[in-house]
């Protein structure tokens, strides 16, 4: 009975029109793609939310933990250091201050980016339990470090480490640290539980993954396969019916070219020789015997307007048979020479540095490409302006990104210069930002001695930090003289007068000066 069914339905099927056929192969072919499409974006819908879980909670959550860990240790540390007798000098006690300090940041920093994700119900009653450990060892450790403050208060007066009080406070100090470890292995453990517990969601969440990504491809494959099969019975179909008509038409063909051979061009085809679907083509062809020679010579025309660059107007005249396809073709070269046209265009506002406008338009082939190819261009220059406006602004962050194009090499290409010049341009000025920076930090520190290399620097950039290393200097030297001359007078050493030429306020000083040893005279 199927075999039946089936028998009827491909002769039903032959007797088609070709037309109809492809269309039928069509339609297969676009359910095709929509049952793909809807298995693929199901199976991509999974796959993403638990990506989107392990990249969005997984991961911050393990960071997070880790910086509440890494935390408690840097502050074990910096505790366990300070009680050491030998760490007496006031600097690197300052140092161990500063670790213990940011210590507790990073577990605060921890704390309240877990804080700030979602979790499961397993999750919040873990770490329910985690706070308050946590908040213990914080406590102690605070508790410890009492101990530490006040025998800095000590070694600031100058007592010696075997003093009975630093003893009393190092021994309170290990008592302190001792009991505090008992709160660290707490949070240690319930921490590592919590991390486990993590490992494990990501664990089920990659899993998920892989398995909806299986379902997927397993779903696409049977779909590809029931459907490839379809296609080749409906190709083997309209391949059959178009020979059958192309046979005929052969037959009609090599009669009219046999005549037009032997110059009886009065012979026409048979129409009734063909099938009736392509019977018109047949007319056509006879219709086009009739009427030949307006549309070549438009055709050639157009030909010869396009070889010289000269786009005309797309045809708009009417014909039948394989002119109307010249005509198409013809139009189709058109629209499609309109990308070289708008991509010109665009060429043209970018030479005047407009980069607004990119090539909008939908071409094929070369024509695609070359408009995919100016956009690229306008996309990389308008990138550059995005970098300048930056480093116009302070802003010299892209650097990093532009360092790591072609995988670290700063470049696109060996041919590369725009890229390599944008790093030395923004190294050059954070090179002079460092050097500022410096030069200020002496200047707060009273390290008025200090200079800037210049000649780490290139072109302007080396005159500008030699200006200021001049600056400094001119400024310098009547400061110091002042000192001086301030130092000689508080000892009651009454100098001679400054003789020195000097210009704005340090001329003021100088005058100001030399009126005190005058009065002192």
């Amino acid at each position: 009975m199927v075999f039946v069914e089936l028998k009827v339905g491909t002769a039903m099927f032959g007797n088609a029109k070709t037309g109809t056929k492809i269309f039928l192969g069509f339609l297969l072919a676009i359910a095709m793609a929509i049952v793909i499409g809807l298995v693929g974006k199901i199976g991509l819908g999974t796959a993403e939310e638990s990506i989107l879980t392990l990249g969005g909670t997984r991961l911050p959550a393990s960071h997070s933990l880790q910086q509440i860990s890494t935390g408690q240790l840097h502050a074990a540390t910096a505790l366990r250091a300070l009680v050491v007798r030998r760490a007496v000098e006031h600097q690197t006690r300052q140092a161990y201050h500063e670790e213990f300090d940011r210590g507790l940041r990073m577990i605060e920093e921890g704390k309240k980016g877990y804080d700030a994700l979602s979790r499961t119900p397993e999750e919040v009653r873990v770490w329910q339990r985690v706070v308050p450990t946590v908040d213990d060892w914080v406590r102690a450790a605070n508790a410890t470090m009492e101990f530490a403050k006040q025998k800095d208060v000590l070694l600031a007066q100058g007592i010696k480490t075997d003093d009975p009080r630093i003893v009393e406070l190092d021994d309170g100090m290990w008592k302190s640290i001792s009991e505090t470890r008992q709160f660290r292995l707490s949070s240690e453990k319930l921490i590592d539980e919590m991390v486990d517990l993590n490992r494990n969601l990501a664990k089920t969440e990659y899993t998920s993954a892989v398995a909806a990504s299986s379902r997927s491809q397993m779903m696409i494959l049977l779909v590809l396969s029931g459907g490839t099969l379809l296609t080749v019975l409906l190709a083997w179909q309209v391949v059959r019916s178009i020979k059958q008509n192309l046979d005929a038409l052969v037959r009609e063909s090599a009669k009219l070219s046999e005549a037009a051979v032997q110059g009886r061009l009065q012979v026409r085809g048979d129409p009734m020789g063909v099938s009736a679907e392509f019977r018109p083509i047949v007319v056509g062809v006879n219709d086009t015997l009739d009427a030949v020679i307006g549309p070549l010579n438009v055709a050639a025309d157009y030909v010869d307007k396009i070889s010289k660059g000269n786009i005309p107007a797309k045809i708009t005249d009417s014909y039948n048979g394989d002119f109307n396809t010249i005509k198409n073709n013809l139009n189709q070269c058109i629209d499609g020479l309109g990308g070289l046209i708008e991509a010109n265009e665009v060429l043209k506002r970018m030479t005047i540095n407009d980069y607004s406008r990119p090539v909008a338009g939908k071409y094929s082939g070369l024509f695609a490409e070359v408009g995919a190819a100016v956009n690229e261009v306008q996309n990389r220059i308008n990138y550059t302006i995005s970098v300048l406006a930056h480093v116009s602004l302070g802003d010299l962050s892209d650097g990093a990104t532009i360092k790591a194009l072609g995988n670290g090499t700063g470049k696109r290409c060996e041919q590369d210069q725009l890229a390599p010049t944008v790093i030395r341009l923004i190294d050059g000025l954070g090179s002079l930002v460092a050097d500022a920076a410096m030069l200020s930090s002496a200047a707060l520190e009273g390290r008025l001695a200090t200079r800037a290399d210049a000649s780490k620097h290139q072109g302007d950039y080396r005159k500008v930090i030699q200006g200021v290393n001049n600056t400094l200097d001119a400024v310098i030297g009547p400061l110091s003289v002042a000192a001086d001359y301030v130092d000689k007078i508080s000892k009651g050493n009454i100098p001679a007068k400054i003789t020195d030429t000097y210009n704005g306020e340090f001329n003021t000083i100088k005058n100001n000066l030399n009126q005190c040893i005058d009065g002192l005279g």
